[in-house]
Formats: C-alpha cells, structure tokens, sequence
C-alpha cells in the first residue's frame, strides 16, 4: 500500500481524489434513484431500457468526439463545463420531481443530457490524470481511479436507497447536485502545466476534428489487435452487462421476496417493507459495488500485463454464466452473490482490456482509441437495455436476459482463435 498512499499524499492528486469520491457517489445515488423514479412512474421494462439508452446513445456518437476534443483544448476547462450542466441536470431533476412536474419524457430528455456530458468528458478525465503527478505514479494512480470509482458504485446506490426510502427520490437528486460542487472546486485547486493549444490549420476546425475522428476510427478498425479487442467488448457490452441498467426491473419481476431476514440480523426495521423495491435494488447494485472494488484492489496489485488477455476473456465468460445463473435463481440472497460476482468479473474484463489498449495503442492515437474504447464499455449496455427491455414486456425479463448470456459466450468463444497474436503483441509493448 505504500505506492498507493505515495500516490494519494500528491496534492493534485490528492485533492481531484477526494472531490472526485464525492462526485461519483452523487452521480452513482442518482442512478438507483432515476431507475426507481422511472419504474414508479411507468412500471415497464421497456422505459427502463429507453432511460438506459438515452443516456448511452450520445456515447457512441459523442464519445470519440470528446477524445478530439481532449487532444485539442484544456482538458480542466472542458471538465469544468461539462460538470457544471451536470451540476444543472441534477437541480433540475430534483425540482421537478420535488413539485410532482416529472414525467417519463422528461426523464428520458434529462438523461440524455446526462450522458452528452459524460461523452464529453470521459477521454478529457482519462487524459487529465497523467497531467496531475510524476510519470512513476501514474499506474498506480489509474488504479486508485479505478477502485474510488467502483467504491462509488457501492456506498452510491447503498446511501441512494436510503435517502429515497427516508426523504423521497427528490432529495437523492439534490444530493447528487450538491456532490457536483466538492469536483469543481477540487478542479479550480490543481496546479497543472500551462495548456498549449495545438497550432492551428488552414481551413475550417470542425473540418480538422472530423479528419482526425475518421483518422482515430480508421486505425482503431484496421488494427488487427485492437479490432478483435473491441468486438470483445462490445459484444460482452451488448449482451450480459445490462443487467445493471435493467436491476429495478430485475428485483421487482424475478426477485420479490421480502427483507424481513436483514431486519432480524440487525435486530430493527432498517428496510420496511413499504420501501422494499429501492432497498433491494440498493441491495443489488451494491452487491455490485463490492465485487468490483474487490477485483480493482486485486489488479492494482498486479505489476504486469501477462495473462491480462487470459483474464479479460475469462471475465467476460464468468460474467455470462452469472447472468445465466441469475435468471435460473429463485432466491434473492442467491442472486445477490452471483451479481456480487458479476461485479467482480466486469471491472475484471473493463480493466483487462484497457489495460491492454494501454499497452499496444500508438501515443498518437491514445485518445481517440480510448474513447472508442469508452463507446463500446459505456454505450453497449445501454443498447443491450433498450432491445432487453422491449422483449421483457412481451416475453418477460429472464428469457432475453439468458439470451444474452449465452450470445456473449458465443461470441467470445469464437473471437479466442485471435488470442495468441493479440497476448504476443501485449507482451512485446511491455518490455
């Protein structure tokens, strides 16, 4: 740990960590509460999916614009921006839910802005930390990263469920409002270098940036690794993770047993029973939450890349039987485990392949590739939601959910035949 707490005593570092923290479980309580809000207004799979979807379509579009972006202008100014909307976003969610004006629309519009902003500034956050400390700090600082946001995704939803359950979905959107204010400040605080604009071109910017887009795609697709590793994750995206976007309507159709078991081991009524839908779904993406720091503090500590490609592919298999045996489940404490698990294995196969896109992508090319990267992790989901969703109210959720298990294992199987070049070219970059 004395690399890790080295990393953390940077003052850069140290304060983005701390109003960052804050930050993420703000945005992770608003999660659960826009999931419970929307389930509550429309009691549809189908509304959940859209939500889902509109808050990830503008990643695919946007995302590999935000990497342009990143490499072009102050990467602190465009943070500031983009969180002050988020900042916005969330007051407003919160007043109109306060004065009863919501409605699924506006939930599905607001969400949408949500996720134009984290395109935007997803490659400006990934390429804002090597700018914060020493070159020989930065892994262990993306590790960190990696287990403060993870960490989020449990005490998030956990403090989420307990601010909708006591004081109403209203006050977890104000609350995820306020959190956006400790990010900025901590963003007016660092000292980093000076920023040098590129120098510019004849002709038109926007002519520019979409030459370099196409450039960033082009390379991205006709790399023989980085190709086979993107179909990877989009696949395992598109077909087991939603199960995160989909977890109220997961627990409210497949899971209604009551809390009365933790009421007991606690020896009071911390979850009454009126309040058992955002409980469980708190309970869930929680479960979530702690296998994902679990396999973040595990592969922090790991000082190579080798077997990483063993490792991504083994998670995302892992995580595919866990949606498998999620379905087949019949008891709620059951499934809280596998999603534990499926929380574990996705950081697990989320972290492998950055890692190794880390590794193999030319400098020049980091941003944008990554960013493509941020697409197909970030937005995949929210497509495998949206067409889930749609099936779940006609089939019910279980059947497409068992579906998408066994598609990903499928896929993944028959992408393995280009393992051996893509771990050859992995090994070669790290010595």
């Amino acid at each position: 740990m004395s690399t890790a707490l080295n990393t953390l005593k940077n003052r850069n570092f140290g304060i983005y960590t701390a109003g960052n923290t804050v930050s993420l479980i703000g945005m992770w309580a608003q999660r659960i509460a826009v999931g419970v809000l929307i389930w509550e207004l429309t009691g549809s799979a189908a509304w959940l999916g859209t939500v889902a979807v509109a808050e990830f379509v503008p990643i695919f579009f946007l995302s590999p614009l935000g990497g342009v972006l990143a490499d072009r202008y102050d990467r602190r100014r465009i943070l500031i921006t983009c969180l002050s909307v988020s900042l916005l976003q969330a007051l407003l969610l919160c007043l109109l839910t306060a004065f009863d004006l919501i409605t699924p629309e506006l939930v599905v519009l607001l969400s949408a802005v949500a996720g134009t902003v984290f395109a935007l500034n997803t490659t400006a956050r990934l390429t804002l930390v090597p700018m914060m400390l020493p070159r020989d700090l930065l892994s262990s600082a993306i590790a960190i990263t990696s287990v403060i946001f993870n960490l989020a995704r449990f005490i998030g939803p956990f403090l989420g469920g307990l601010i909708i359950a006591q004081f109403g979905i209203a006050f977890a959107f104000g609350f995820n409002a306020v959190s956006f204010i400790t990010i900025l400040v901590a963003l007016a605080m660092l000292e980093l270098p000076a920023f040098e604009p590129k120098p510019k071109k004849d002709g038109h910017p926007i002519l520019h940036m979409l030459e370099e887009f196409v450039e960033g795609c082009r390379y991205t697709f006709t790399h023989p690794s980085i190709a086979v590793l993107m179909l990877m994750v989009l696949s395992g995206a598109i077909f087991s993770r939603p199960i995160v976007e989909l977890i109220p309507g997961i627990v409210d159709t497949l899971f209604r047993s009551d809390l009365t078991e933790i009421n007991q081991l606690f020896g009071w009524e911390i979850f009454r029973a009126e309040d058992a839908l955002p409980n469980k779904v708190a309970i869930f993406t929680s479960a979530m939450g702690i296998g994902a720091v679990m396999a973040g503090l595990i592969l922090a500590n790991k000082s190579s890349v080798k077997n990483m490609t063993w490792i991504m592919i083994a998670s995302v298999l892992a995580n595919s039987v866990c949606v498998i045996l999620l379905v087949l489940s019949a008891n709620f404490w059951l499934a809280t485990l596998l999603v534990a698990i499926a929380g574990f294995v996705q950081v697990a196969s989320g972290t492998g392949s950055q890692t190794i896109v880390q590794h193999i992508v030319e400098e020049e090319m980091r941003g944008r590739v990554l960013s493509l990267w941020s697409v197909g992790l970030r937005g995949g989901p929210g497509l495998g939601a949206l067409v889930m969703g749609i099936a779940a109210d006609y089939y019910g959720l279980g059947l497409p959910l068992m579906i998408g298990g066994v598609l990903t294992i499928m896929t993944t199987v028959v992408l393995t035949r280009f393992r051996e070049s893509l771990e050859t070219q992995v090994n070669a970059s790290s010595h």
